[in-house]
């Protein structure tokens, strides 16, 4: 099959008028038509915009060999889901990695809460002997 009935046959399948497909490329409907009618080939910008308008290669539409080739829609598809698998598969790592932080953190402060406090009791420092001297005075220091 050659170009021009390839793009009839795709146009037709996409229930395109040439006047819509004319809108849609930007250009006026007689280039639609002369491109179907073989009196001339779109521009390189065109063609790349009727390969993805249709799901088809452009070296499909502008060889006159070869079959139809699995649209280009079905293999970006699958791409799209590998991409969002991979978003989920990524935020439910991040989730449990958070979780997990937020429970050592809750275990650690559990933890220090049901540690005994440590009471210094003054009375004892009063009588104590600090490098052989005798004190009344104790010097401290908060961090």
């Amino acid at each position: 099959m050659v170009m021009q009935e390839k793009l009839v046959q795709l146009r037709k399948e996409k229930g395109l008028t040439q006047i819509e497909l004319a809108e849609a490329l930007n250009v006026s409907r007689q280039a639609v038509s002369k491109w179907e009618s073989g009196g001339a080939l779109p521009a390189t910008e065109n063609l790349i915009f009727l390969s993805k308008l249709y799901g088809v290669t452009i070296d499909y539409l502008v060889n006159d060999e070869g079959e139809r080739p699995v649209p280009t829609e079905t293999k970006e598809a699958g791409a799209s889901e590998n991409r969002n698998r991979k978003w989920v598969i990524g935020v439910v790592c991040g989730l449990i990695a958070v979780i997990m932080i937020a429970a050592v953190g809750i275990g650690a402060a559990i933890m220090q809460s049901q540690r005994e406090p440590e009471v210094l009791d003054f009375s004892m420092l009063e009588k104590e002997d600090w490098n052989g001297l005798e004190t009344d005075v104790i010097h401290m220091e908060w961090e």
